[in-house]
């Protein structure tokens, strides 16, 4: 964790220097991985939440740096970690190898079967599966979310994504805007998708864990999904707010939302005060130093 930045970026930005000189830790944002093609065209080759690592090539003196793109699918925090103090790490072998070289093999399980679901599976399975997986690992039911956007991660024209997202509005499983999608029936989403979810979920979340029938004290440590702000012990599902039960309808989320608002306004005031005092301690110093100097003349 000393090692560890933290940077808040909107929906649709690049992620800084990554695969680069930077390896990022999504916490409550996702990553999705967009492969370049020659004649400029992207499409999505992977996604990446808060079980997992992005940019580990970065450590290889070969990384294929300008094909891939890093962007952030919603709006979140990330953490970043310089790359050669992620070598540094690795190189230790200990508890932090154990879980990077897990969470490769279940992405490379992910991979695997990403390929085949593109190939097999139809544009509208592939979509509520997507849907699926985002809200899973952000821990939030709306999110932002453009159909172009989609459109690009299903590798699909925006006309027929666009009529996907209406058709699943109509049937009162999503609620979109030109800005934002809120997941509304999660049972009925799950039964539009292809089975690939489930079998991709198990990669990503401890169901992974209660599917494999070893015993405890074989089982490899797998990636967890982590709450969308941490500490807490559960959150809404609408909001994302941190609470023990979820709220019940969107006025107990606005007055949750609002108590958060207020703590960090809060805690901004402190930090900068902190601030205002280290700054004015800096110029004190600077001072001082110009008395000395200007004696000694």
């Amino acid at each position: 964790r000393p090692l560890l930045r933290t940077l808040h970026l909107p929906a649709e930005s690049a992620l800084p220097h990554c695969g680069q000189t930077r390896v990022y830790f999504p916490v409550t944002g996702l990553c999705s991985i967009i492969n370049k093609m020659a004649d400029g065209d992207g499409i999505e080759v992977a996604c990446i939440g808060s079980e997992g690592v992005v940019g580990v090539y970065a450590v290889a003196d070969e990384a294929p740096t300008d094909r891939n793109g890093f962007v952030q699918v919603a709006d979140g925090t990330v953490q970043y970690m310089p790359a050669v103090l992620f070598d540094r790490e690795m190189a230790r072998n200990g508890r932090f190898r154990e879980v990077i070289d897990s969470f490769s093999h279940s992405f490379l399980e992910m991979m695997i079967q990403a390929v085949a679901c593109n190939r097999l599976h139809t544009t509208e399975e592939r979509c509520c599966r997507w849907l699926l997986s985002v809200h899973d690992r952000i821990g939030r039911a709306r999110f932002e979310l453009k159909v172009r956007f989609l459109a690009r991660a299903m590798g699909a024209r925006n006309s027929e994504v666009a009529a996907i997202v209406t058709s699943l509005e109509e049937q009162g499983l999503v609620r979109h805007d030109s800005s934002s999608i809120t997941i509304v029936d999660t049972v009925g989403l799950r039964r539009r998708a292809c089975r690939c979810y489930d079998v991709m979920k198990r990669s990503y979340s401890l169901e992974r864990v209660l599917a494999e029938p070893e015993p405890v004290a074989v089982r490899k440590p797998t990636a967890k999904v982590l709450a969308m702000r941490p500490g807490g012990s559960g959150g809404c599902t609408l909001c994302g707010s941190t609470t023990r039960v979820p709220h019940k309808n969107g006025h107990e989320c606005i007055l949750a939302l609002d108590e958060e608002i207020d703590g960090l306004v809060q805690r901004t005031h402190t930090l900068r005060k902190y601030r205002a005092q280290l700054m004015a301690n800096r110029a004190q110093l600077y001072r001082d130093i110009l008395k000395r100097s200007s004696g000694r003349i």
